[in-house]
């Protein structure tokens, strides 16, 4: 598994975007009202990081992101449909 460190790569790009959208849906996690800001920018930044597991071939990172996608998605879905 290589990764790739060279700044400004595709999957150093990912990484970081994904990173900061995570950082931004913790923001959100304790304030009434904005439960689904948080799902949303979650799912979205776990998608990042499934997608830079995917990258680097890391077993252990795809099924951490890929149970944390069914769970938010799930978590989502039952918040704007109930």
């Amino acid at each position: 598994m290589k990764k790739d460190s060279n700044i400004f790569s595709l999957e150093w790009s990912i990484k970081w975007i994904a990173s900061i959208i995570l950082l931004g849906a913790i923001s959100f996690r304790g304030l009434d009202g904005f439960q689904n800001i948080d799902l949303i920018l979650s799912l979205i930044g776990t998608s990042g990081w499934f997608i830079v597991s995917v990258m680097w071939k890391d077993l252990a990172l795809i099924l951490l992101n890929s149970f944390a996608i069914i769970f938010l998605a799930r978590n989502l879905f039952e918040n704007t449909i109930i």
